[in-house]
């Protein structure tokens, strides 16, 4: 025990105060996360919709993300990343409101789109706050702590949500409204105006790609294939809940409890696990994870009971683990400070438009066969495996010719033998 508790030591050890800071907002803002985890089932309740119709509708919240997360990177690169976060935390309050008292499907559809608009700003401004106030050898764990702290919050959040959603179901909405004015609040008074735009991490001095991150193609590539993972991810918003319910007559505050497991497995090892990777290859370890995210989803189909569900979260929960901390931490370390934002902004956006094509896909995939999304899960964990190798061993060539924007800043050469 006392070994396990120096590690634990060790991996918190050294970030700076700020990372801090931003990390206990993250974690005010997301213990009041409650809607969006129950956002299908609220549409097809409330609304008198239909699985597959509820499910398309949250296509419509991946439309405003990716509007969302590009402004917020282009605002970040102008006004500073926690101008942006506590402007963006302080208008979503008002539209959780808004989207709670929509009694008609248009109603629904532009609260959904508002809302996911105005806040998903807050997610690159900060990603770029938390790489820029990071030392380079601590980057990758800030973001862990960013994810801690966020999951912590969502341990707590989506559990009592379940609960109150049978019986006060208005209840979650005032709430992640709350949250949100808390969040930013607590971010204006402890941090003031510093907007850390400048990096600590001096290692990349010159543009990638001249500043044009739509001509990196190893970005794009890594981007897109990682999109395509976040498909089957998304579905724990989309038709999951749903699955759970009608296939394996698990109640909504079970489900809940499941997402929990998620959570408190990332609260308690994930630290840990990057701490350990931190000098380790990044594409090969973000490849594992998504192999293991669309392993979990796609082995539901093979098995029964809540105890088979609970070990299907444990995989796809240690993939989320493996990939989503170090594929942040795998761009910020590709770019100098100057275009961190719109890498970020980027890269959130394409996260957004999964969030567009997950509801459509696994709503209409539902409507066929309940478990044909979870097939296609594991199809497309054997193209992530393929196309990560790929890719991998080709930066390691281009690493080991002296490129800029492929080496990773602490971390020990390795050439494309070596990796062999």
């Amino acid at each position: 025990m006392s070994i396990l508790l120096q590690h634990y030591r060790r991996a918190f050890q050294g970030l700076p105060p700020a990372v801090w800071t931003i990390s206990l907002v993250l974690f005010v803002h997301r213990s009041g996360t409650m809607v969006l985890p129950f956002l299908s089932l609220h549409l097809k309740d409330h609304l008198a919709l239909s699985a597959t119709v509820a499910a398309l509708l949250l296509s419509t919240y991946g439309l405003g993300s990716i509007c969302g997360s590009l402004l917020g990177g282009k605002l970040t690169a102008r006004f500073g990343p926690v101008p942006v976060m506590v402007v963006g935390l302080t208008l979503t309050a008002p539209l959780f409101l808004l989207l709670l008292w929509s009694d008609t499907l248009l109603e629904a559809v532009l609260s959904m789109f508002i809302l996911s608009c105005i806040g998903d700003t807050v997610r690159p401004a900060a990603m770029t706050a938390t790489a820029n106030l990071s030392t380079p050898d601590s980057m990758s764990r800030a973001f862990a702590l960013n994810r801690l702290a966020i999951n912590l919050g969502m341990s707590l959040g989506p559990a009592v949500a379940g609960f109150l959603y049978q019986r006060h179901f208005e209840w979650i909405f005032y709430i992640d409204a709350v949250s949100c004015i808390l969040a930013a609040a607590m971010l204006a008074s402890l941090l003031g105006w510093r907007d850390g735009r400048h990096s600590l991490d001096s290692t990349a001095a010159e543009p990638v790609n001249g500043g044009a991150w739509w001509r990196d193609w190893t970005f794009l590539t890594v981007l897109l294939q990682f999109s395509l993972v976040m498909v089957v991810f998304l579905q724990s918003i989309s038709v999951y809940p749903i699955y759970l319910r009608e296939q394996h007559a698990i109640a909504e505050s079970t489900i809940g409890l499941l997402f929990s497991i998620n959570t408190v497995l990332i609260v308690a090892f994930e630290m840990l696990l990057i701490s350990y990777l931190n000098q380790r290859r990044r594409l090969p370890v973000i490849g594992a994870g998504c192999v293991l995210i669309c392993l979990g989803y796609g082995v539901m189909p093979f098995g029964q009971g809540l105890g088979f569900m609970a070990a299907t979260v444990v995989i796809w929960t240690l993939g989320e683990m493996l990939s989503m901390p170090l594929l942040t931490t795998w761009i910020s370390e590709r770019v100098p400070a100057a275009q961190r934002s719109q890498y970020l902004g980027v890269s959130t956006a394409a996260f957004s438009c999964s969030w567009v094509v997950a509801p459509l896909v696994g709503g209409a995939m539902y409507a066929v066969d309940p478990n044909a999304m979870w097939y296609l899960a594991l199809v497309l964990g054997g193209l992530a495996c393929g196309t990560f190798y790929w890719v991998s061993q080709i930066e390691d060539r281009a690493a080991s010719s002296g490129l800029p924007g492929t080496s990773i800043p602490g971390a020990p050469s390795m050439t494309a033998e070596a990796a062999e």
